[in-house]
């Protein structure tokens, strides 16, 4: 029986290390279900493999420590796996439950797991947030940002300046990342200390393929950033009109003012984009809100010389 034991035992950690190296391909993290794809043993190795690992667990401390130093000797190996084989492993053990003997293996499987779910996931979010903390951020460490979301860190932790990995994302540029952060249950909504939120930052930082990314996931175009811009806004002052376009198209509010007092429509005639100036008066903007200056859409476009667009006002 010792050397079944023993067997079972080098079957669990090869078949486990082989798991760790699959996970660790960049590709994979993209497209993983591990958990649902359980290694392919009888239902009862499986819990005779449990048993054997649980043998001598009464202090759940005790076993943390020992499954660490005896078994795996790799806490990332811990962390990764001990979850992604969890569904599966639950599943076995709970066909099982129809023997008593197996009640209580399943009763301290439970228990366990909720203890490590508990400790895997602080000790993840304090790497996530020690990572996002960095003043310059590799590529690799950003896949290290992303395998840590997948492996369970909170997607929506607030680093400094109040970022989010999805803003910080952005920032750099990397389209994939921002794809995969949206699909995991990133909020897209969510701002940073200058109350601007994924989509304004991609487009101050001059990223119009990274906004319309981020337009196609439904965002709230309405959101009022720093300065109380809008994407809108932002858009028409970096020249892109056909995110602006869009923006319209989609039904953002067209009359909201920037600190200044200026709207879209304003802001439009102040930058010379004549074909947002006559989608907006098509689309109803309000041309005779005043900024700041006491200042018109139709004041400033008599003095700009160009009143054609307004010409029925």
């Amino acid at each position: 029986m010792k050397k079944i034991k023993i067997a079972l035992t080098i079957i669990l950690i090869i078949n486990l290390t082989t798991y760790n190296n699959v996970i660790s391909m960049y590709k994979d993290f993209i497209n993983r279900d591990i958990t649902h794809s359980h290694i392919e043993l009888p239902n009862e190795i499986w819990t005779m493999i449990f048993k054997f690992i649980f043998t001598d667990s009464k202090n759940r401390y005790r076993f943390d420590r020992k499954f660490h130093k005896e078994f795996l000797k790799n806490l990332t190996l811990v962390n990764k796996l001990f979850f992604c084989l969890s569904k599966s492993t639950y599943k076995i053990l709970k066909k099982d439950t129809n023997k008593t003997k197996n009640k209580d293996l399943l009763e301290k499987y439970q228990d366990f797991y909720e203890f490590r779910k508990l400790t895997n996931q602080c000790k993840i979010n304090d790497q996530m947030v020690n990572l996002l903390n960095k003043d310059i951020i590799s590529y690799e460490e950003m896949q290290q940002i992303i395998n840590l979301v997948l492996d369970g860190a909170d997607i929506n932790i607030r680093c400094k300046y109040n970022k989010t990995a999805l803003i910080i994302v952005v920032e750099y540029g990397y389209i994939e990342m921002v794809n995969i952060l949206i699909n995991n249950g990133a909020n897209i909504d969510l701002k940073d200390e200058n109350n601007d939120t994924a989509l304004i930052k991609a487009l101050r930082y001059n990223n119009p393929k990274m906004a319309r990314i981020l337009i196609s996931y439904a965002p709230n175009t309405n959101i009022q950033g720093y300065c109380q811009e809008t994407a809108l806004m932002i858009a028409i002052e970096e020249g892109y009109e056909d995110i602006a376009s869009l923006l319209i198209e989609l039904g953002t509010e067209l009359d909201l003012k920037d600190k200044e007092g200026n709207t879209a429509l304003i802001k439009a005639l102040m930058n010379n984009q004549w074909n947002i100036v006559n989608l907006l008066v098509k689309s109803n903007a309000d041309v005779n809100i005043e900024n700041n200056y006491g200042e018109t859409a139709i004041t400033i476009a008599k003095k700009l010389g160009l009143i054609f667009p307004l010409k029925h006002y």
